[in-house]
């Protein structure tokens, strides 16, 4: 499955689906059933020159998430797709220069660092708000020679891509200049959006009957990342039930969870089965907890429940 070309909010829409096999498809299908790409890559034609001398550069990617999978139908999938497609334009076709790497705990991070120091990685692409806790401690320690590791990232000329995080101007000032791209989220923006789209859509779907016009959005963790995107969702429900009262939708529950973590086990598990059970449409905002929530929704072999996958 090619994530990017099925879904959401990078684009300003939203996609749900009414069945797994429609969640991953890659795009439509001639009379052949071969596959159409369907998004849009005018931005890329424009750019050629830019493409061009970017075939120049010696790249060797390296993919960090800070939790969770890489296919996790979520951000990382959408990034590690954009690495994939970069390569692509640039004619690079050996899969040395780009790999991914997940952890499942926020120690384990710094570790990391350390490998790809070590190795020829010259572009790290760290996923996750959690990076943004532990990159910063990095830059300040030493290796066994007593030489800091944010003097070794300029001898090496190293660029760092943040997604979803920062750095505070003090930290940024240890990086050498123009070796540093945060990419921040419009997060709440994108709530609002998809709150609206998602509740219009029910409305549509299910006009004569309220109880199914029910929404359950659930977090991974307290970060602004999540909570921002909750809170703009709500806001776009809210914003739909006031301007159409006689087609409302509602929360499924009195409590939004959103501390469920972003790593799969038993218990999360119960909830999403829980939840996927009394609502007919799901936001996870939690990773590779998207993966679960399909998951949930194939066992519940309903056509009515639905699947909002968050991007940012």
């Amino acid at each position: 499955m090619n994530f990017k070309k099925s879904l959401l909010f990078l684009t300003g829409t939203i996609s749900t689906v009414a069945s797994v096999a429609t969640f991953v498809s890659c795009g439509e299908t001639d009379k052949e059933g071969k596959i159409i790409r369907i998004f849009d890559n005018s931005f890329v034609k424009d750019r050629q020159a830019e493409i061009e001398k970017a075939k120049n550069f010696d790249f060797n990617t390296v993919l960090l998430t800070a939790g969770g999978t890489v296919q996790d139908k979520s951000f990382n999938q959408s990034i590690w797709e954009a690495v994939l497609e970069h390569y692509d334009q640039i004619e690079k076709t050996t899969n040395l220069d780009r790999v991914s790497q997940e952890t499942n705990n926020q120690s384990e991070l710094i570790g990391k660092y350390k490998n790809f120091l070590n190795g020829n990685k010259n572009v790290w692409i760290l996923t996750g708000f959690q990076q943004g806790q532990e990159f910063p401690k990095f830059l300040k320690q030493t290796d066994s020679n007593g030489k800091k590791y944010s003097d070794l990232l300029a001898e090496k000329k190293v660029i760092i891509v943040a997604v979803d995080w920062d750095l505070s101007k003090e930290d940024k000032d240890l990086i050498k200049a123009g070796h540093f791209i945060s990419l921040l989220y419009k997060t709440e923006e994108a709530g609002f959006i998809a709150g609206y789209a998602s509740s219009k859509f029910l409305a549509y779907k299910f006009p004569n009957d309220e109880a199914k016009r029910t929404i359950a959005p659930f977090g991974g963790g307290h970060g602004a990342g999540v909570t921002d995107f909750i809170a703009g969702f709500l806001a776009g429900i809210a914003k739909y039930n006031n301007d159409n009262p006689t087609a409302k939708v509602t929360i499924s529950d009195n409590n939004i969870n959103i501390d469920t973590g972003f790593i799969s086990n038993d218990k999360t598990a119960t909830f999403i089965n829980g939840i996927v059970n009394k609502s007919s449409l799901v936001l996870p905002v939690a990773g590779s907890l998207t993966s679960s929530v399909v998951d949930a929704i194939k066992k519940s072999n309903k056509d009515t429940k639905y699947l909002i996958g968050e991007i940012g």
